[in-house]
């Protein structure tokens, strides 16, 4: 972990280049202040350090459990993404939809967060839905800002082997554009008896 802490702190700082790493770990580096999550989040996924952590669920745009209708392009170019690849589509009525199927392992309250790559012609107003126990609650995002990192929508109960978060298209400004890449879906701690 000692060496980690140091390549983080090696990269902040702007030393560390590409390839002073080999293997997966370069093609994790970046030299923008975002790029550190990914950096930091990837390895940590990677060497299973979390597993005593409450159940998570992170799924992105090349996930089986994430399908789109309408459409959507597969694009890599702007950076901020988490992975390979993220999708978007112009601004329009709502018909081009992106879903992730989140198929939780339990019943439980969660938090939802997505990520995603910000840039100046993408929606101030992306409408991300999240089908929970409870219904639907669609929260609005401004995809010009705050890409690059989790950006948390809620804390929301969900049932066993149920629940999806809706991206669609229908934004006020339609020369904008919706960028789906990823969600995290993270089981919040029983709070436990109330004292």
């Amino acid at each position: 972990m000692h060496g980690l802490a140091l390549a983080l702190t090696w990269m902040a700082a702007g030393g560390l280049s590409a390839p002073a790493l080999a293997g997966p770990m370069q093609a994790l580096l970046t030299r923008d202040a975002a790029g550190l999550g990914v950096f930091a989040e990837m390895p940590i996924e990677q060497l299973q350090l979390a597993q005593e952590s409450a159940p998570r669920l992170v799924l992105d745009s090349l996930s089986r459990k994430f399908h789109t209708s309408g459409d959507w392009q597969t694009e890599s170019t702007l950076r901020g993404k988490r992975g390979p690849t993220y999708v978007s589509a112009a601004g329009g009525t709502g018909d081009e939809q992106a879903v992730w199927v989140l198929d939780l392992p339990e019943t439980g309250r969660y938090e939802v967060a997505v990520w995603y790559p910000q840039a100046a012609n993408q929606a101030t107003d992306a409408p991300f839905t999240v089908l929970h126990a409870g219904g639907a609650t669609t929260v609005r995002i401004n995809q010009q800002l705050s890409g690059g990192r989790w950006v948390k929508l809620g804390d929301f109960q969900f049932e066993a082997r149920q629940g999806q978060v809706v991206l669609s298209n229908k934004i006020a400004d339609p020369s904008r554009r919706v960028v789906a890449d990823s969600i995290r879906v993270s089981r919040r701690a029983d709070p436990g008896p109330r004292q």
